[in-house]
C-alpha cells in the first residue's frame, strides 16, 4: 500500500498544471477578493466612522403650507379653532428635520462616527460611486407632510427613508441601515403613543381638546435620542475577522474538494495505460489501490492546506492563534476531503467515465462553494441556503476556521466538527456499499 501511496504523490506533485490549481490558484483569487472586498469587514484597531451623503428631496416650506392648509380644512371639518394653535405656534417644537438632523444625528453618540454631507441624488451617486461615501441616504418627498400628518392626525402616510450602499463596502452599509432602522423605529414610538392618546381621550374629549394635548404628548417621547448609545466592539470581545483572513478560510474550504476528484482521474488513466492491470495481476487487491488512493488525497489537502495557512500567516499577518486546534481541523477536513475523493473514485471505476469526476469538480464543487459561503460570507446568503450551507463539508470547515480565528475553543466548534465527522462516515459508508 506505502508503495503504491508513493507513486500517487509523485505522479500528483508532477503535474504542474494541478499543481498551480490547488495551490497557485486560490493564493491569487484570495489576494484579489481580500483586497476587492476590504471594505465589507471591520477593520482590527482602527477608529471607525462613517462617511454618507443625505439626499433631502422633499420641499420643506412647501409641506408645511400643504400640511398647514390641510390642517385649516381639517379644523373646519371638526369645528376646531387651530387659529389658536397658529398664533402660539404649538407645533414648532415638532420639527421631523430638526430631529433628523440635530437631535437624532447630532447627538454625542452617533455624531462620533458618522460624518454626513447633504448632497443632490446625482452628485450622490458619483461619491458612492468613487466610495468616497460608504452609503448614500435619500429621505422622500413629502418627508415633512408625511411626519406631520402621522403625528397630528390619526391618518398613517409610509415613509421610507432609502439607503444605498456601496457592494464593497457592506460593513458600513449595514451599520447605516441599522441606525436608519433605529430612527424609523423612535419615530414610530411617537405615532403609537399618539394614537393611543387619541383613541383612548377621543371617549371622554372633544377633538379641540384633544388637540390641545397633542404638543404635550410630544414632548413626554423622548424623541430625541438621549438614550440611543452606540458603542463599537465585537461579539464576545472575540478577535474581528479581516477580508484577508476570511478569504484565505474561504478559498481554502472551496478548493480542497478539487483534490477529492483527482482519485477518480488517476485510476481511470491507470485503467487506459493498463497500470491498474498489472497492479491487479501482481497480487496487489483493488482494496489496496483504493486506500493508496485515500492516503494519497489526505496528504494533498494537508499539504494544500498548509500552504495556504502559511501564506496567509507570512504574507497577509494573519494570527491563526489556536495552533493544535488549526492542526485538528485541517486533519478532520483532510480526511473528509480524501473520503469523498474514495466515493467519487469508486463510482468512477464503477462507471468508468471521467464524467463522474469532471462533473463533481466543474459543477458541485461550484455550487458547494456558494452555499457554504466561499463567494460570499453566509450570514448575507438568504437564510435557508445559509441553513443549508452549515451542513456542507466545506461550510463546516469554513466556519470552524473562522471560529478559530475569532479565538473560540474546542467547544465552540463542536457542531462544525460533527458535521465532519458526519460526511466522513458517510462518504466511507456509501464508498464501501457500491464497491
Amino acid at each position: 500500500m506505502f508503495n503504491i501511496f508513493i507513486k500517487d504523490l509523485k505522479l500528483f506533485l508532477s503535474d504542474k498544471k494541478t499543481l498551480a490549481l490547488i495551490i497557485l490558484m486560490p493564493i491569487i483569487l484570495t489576494t484579489i477578493l481580500s483586497f476587492a472586498l476590504s471594505g465589507s469587514f471591520a477593520q482590527a484597531g482602527s477608529d471607525f466612522t462613517l462617511n454618507v451623503g443625505i439626499v433631502k428631496e422633499y420641499d420643506k416650506a412647501g409641506e408645511e403650507k400643504r400640511f398647514t392648509d390641510f390642517m385649516v380644512d381639517f379644523a373646519k371639518n371638526y369645528q376646531v379653532d387651530i387659529d389658536e394653535f397658529k398664533e402660539e405656534d404649538e407645533f414648532s417644537e415638532f420639527n421631523p428635520e430638526k430631529i433628523f438632523f440635530e437631535d437624532y444625528l447630532g447627538s454625542e453618540e452617533i455624531k462620533e462616527i458618522l460624518y454626513y454631507k447633504v448632497v443632490n441624488r446625482e452628485e450622490g451617486l458619483k461619491l458612492l460611486e468613487n466610495k468616497e461615501i460608504s452609503s448614500l441616504i435619500i429621505i422622500p418627498e413629502n418627508y415633512m407632510y408625511d411626519m406631520y400628518i402621522n403625528t397630528f392626525t390619526n391618518y398613517r402616510n409610509k415613509i421610507e427613508i432609502e439607503v444605498i450602499s456601496h457592494p464593497d463596502m457592506n460593513y458600513s452599509g449595514s451599520i447605516t441601515k441599522e441606525l436608519m432602522k433605529n430612527f424609523s423605529d423612535v419615530m414610530s414610538s411617537i405615532v403609537i403613543s399618539k394614537n393611543v392618546y387619541f383613541e383612548t381621550a377621543s371617549e371622554y374629549m372633544s377633538v379641540e381638546k384633544i388637540a390641545e394635548n397633542i404638543p404635550e404628548i410630544l414632548n413626554s417621547s423622548q424623541h430625541k435620542g438621549e438614550n440611543i448609545n452606540i458603542k463599537e466592539g465585537t461579539v464576545d470581545s472575540k478577535n474581528p475577522i479581516s477580508s484577508f483572513a476570511y478569504y484565505t478560510v474561504a478559498m481554502l474550504s472551496m478548493f480542497i474538494l478539487f483534490i477529492s476528484s483527482y482519485g477518480g482521474k488517476f485510476i481511470l488513466d491507470e485503467k487506459r495505460n493498463n497500470t491498474f492491470q498489472r497492479q491487479i495481476a501482481s497480487g496487489k487487491s483493488l482494496e489496496l489501490i483504493l486506500v493508496g488512493k485515500f492516503f494519497m488525497m489526505f496528504v494533498m489537502v494537508v499539504i494544500q492546506s498548509s500552504v495556504m495557512i502559511g501564506f496567509s500567516k507570512f504574507i497577509f499577518k494573519t494570527n491563526w492563534i489556536n495552533l493544535p486546534q488549526v492542526i485538528g481541523i485541517t486533519i478532520l477536513a483532510s480526511l473528509m476531503v480524501a473520503s469523498l475523493g474514495l466515493m467519487i473514485t469508486v463510482i468512477t471505476l464503477k462507471t468508468n467515465n471521467y464524467k463522474v469526476s469532471d462533473s463533481f469538480s466543474s459543477g458541485v464543487v461550484q455550487v458547494m462553494a456558494l452555499i457554504g459561503g466561499s463567494y460570499i460570507p453566509i450570514e448575507v446568503l438568504p437564510k435557508f441556503i445559509g441553513e443549508v450551507g452549515r451542513f456542507t463539508p466545506n461550510g463546516a470547515v469554513l466556519k470552524a476556521y473562522i471560529k478559530t480565528l475569532e479565538g473560540y475553543g474546542l467547544y465552540n466548534i463542536t457542531d462544525q466538527l460533527l458535521v465532519l465527522v458526519g460526511n466522513i462516515v458517510l462518504f466511507l459508508a456509501i464508498s464501501i456499499l457500491i464497491r
